[in-house]
């Protein structure tokens, strides 16, 4: 009588298995729906303690960011729109106001002075003319005032969240001038 054969794989062997698919179809999506810059390379980078990624500066020194769901790339797509749908390098905007917006996320000297402030880098605001740079300055900031606000409300920032930071300022989230900014940002979205 031929003895019953006996599987290879245990149930870890399975979990295990089922977590390398997982990742490997985490990082195909991702890939696969992000928009594609010219000349930038994208790296994966592993997630250090609970909910936060590791940022890189512009030196390309690892820090510890504070995004919860590393879905700010993401974010910052939806803001280009906004701000410059043509992601012209060279936009000026605002230019009624004292200091005026820079780049594709036309981004201003006070906001810059908050990213120099936090992340203790000398930037100025001909820098956000780079994409890569302004990008990383809008990363900063977000995550800076997104964890402010999570502190302060307890709630995860939403789009809507860091959108009225990005154009009111710190306490944007709270403030109703930034209402029309929110309209263009839903409208950007449909």
């Amino acid at each position: 009588m031929k003895k019953k054969q006996e599987s290879m794989l245990t149930w870890r062997d399975g979990l295990n298995i089922l977590a390398v698919v997982m990742v490997f179809v985490t990082l195909l999506l991702w890939h696969g729906l992000r928009p594609r810059e010219k000349n930038v390379e994208y790296i994966v980078v592993p997630v250090v303690g609970v909910g936060h990624d590791i940022m890189p500066d512009m030196n390309g020194e690892y820090k510890l960011g504070g995004n919860p769901k590393g879905e700010l790339d993401i974010v910052l797509d939806h803001l280009i729109e906004v701000e410059n749908p043509g992601r012209d390098v060279d936009a000026v905007g605002d230019k009624h106001l004292t200091h005026k917006a820079y780049g594709i996320l036309q981004i201003r000297k006070p906001y810059l002075d908050d990213v120099n402030k936090i992340a203790g880098t000398s930037y100025t605001i001909k820098d956000m003319k780079d994409p890569d740079k302004a990008r990383w300055a809008a990363k900063v900031y977000l995550n800076h005032y997104g964890d402010k606000y999570e502190g302060k409300t307890g709630n995860v920032p939403t789009l809507e969240v860091y959108a009225r930071i990005h154009n009111g300022g710190p306490n944007g989230w709270k403030k109703a001038s930034t209402n029309d900014y929110v309209r263009k940002l839903n409208g950007a979205l449909k």
